[in-house]
């Protein structure tokens, strides 16, 4: 689970682990996945805005279709 603040063009200006996996190599991937994330803006009276504190979780699976 990660805590996510982005830019008011969508891009993540900043990850933080919210919970751990409790395995440093799926952390550190989920991290770098995270940072990569392009989001739609978030609008407050029309225009679009930076937010903070969204967080979000992925879940990696191995060994079969996804």
């Amino acid at each position: 689970t990660v805590r996510l603040c982005t830019s008011s063009k969508g891009s993540v200006e900043s990850a933080d682990l919210a919970q751990t996996s409790a395995h440093a190599r799926l952390d550190k991937a989920t991290m770098e996945w995270a940072k990569e994330l392009i989001f739609e803006p978030a609008e407050a009276n029309g225009k679009a805005v930076a937010v903070c504190n969204h967080v979000i979780s992925h879940t990696w699976r191995f060994g079969g279709r996804n």
